[in-house]
C-alpha cells in the first residue's frame, strides 16, 4: 500500500564528473598534466626527497597549469612512498588543484608496471618501515640505482 505521493527526481546544481569533463575538455582541450614526483626530478628541481619535496613540486606543477589546462593526475604512489606525511602532502596539492579551478584526476592503480609500480612498491615498503621501524633498499627501475625506502 503507498500513501499516494509520487517520488520527484531531485534536481542537482552539482554537475558530474562526466559533465565537468566535458566542459574541461571544451575550456582548455585535452591536456591532462601529470605531477609524478620521481626522486630524479625532486633532485633535478633542487627539492628533497621527501614528504616536504613532492609537496612542493606538486604545488608548483598545480600553479603553472591553472589556465593553461585543465587537469592534472597526481599519481598517488609517488606521494603513498613517504607514509602519513606524503598524503598530508598529497591533500595540499589537491586542495591548491581545486582552488586553481583544476579537474583532478587521481592516479592510483596498482600492480602496473613501470614508475607507478615502483612507487607502489615502495609505499609498501615505507608502511612496513613505519612498523617495523627500519629501513629497505629498492632499485629504482629509471636509473638503476638503490633508493633508501
Amino acid at each position: 500500500m503507498t500513501d499516494g505521493t509520487r517520488s520527484v527526481p531531485v534536481q542537482s546544481d552539482v554537475l558530474s564528473f562526466g559533465d565537468r569533463l566535458s566542459q574541461t575538455f571544451a575550456d582548455y582541450g585535452q591536456l591532462c598534466v601529470g605531477i609524478d614526483p620521481h626522486s630524479w626530478l625532486l633532485s633535478d628541481w633542487n627539492l628533497p626527497d621527501t614528504a616536504d619535496g613532492a609537496e612542493s613540486f606538486g604545488r608548483t606543477v598545480v600553479a603553472a597549469a591553472a589556465g593553461q589546462a585543465g587537469i592534472v593526475k597526481p599519481q598517488v604512489a609517488f606521494f603513498e612512498r613517504f607514509g602519513s606525511a606524503g598524503f598530508v602532502a598529497l591533500e595540499r596539492v589537491l586542495a591548491d588543484a581545486r582552488a586553481a579551478g583544476l579537474l583532478v584526476i587521481g592516479d592510483a592503480k596498482r600492480g602496473d608496471l613501470g614508475t607507478s609500480g615502483l612507487r607502489t612498491q615502495a609505499g609498501e615498503q615505507a608502511r612496513r618501515k613505519t612498523l617495523a621501524g627500519g629501513y629497505a633498499h629498492l632499485e629504482d627501475a629509471r636509473s638503476g640505482k638503490q633508493v633508501l625506502v
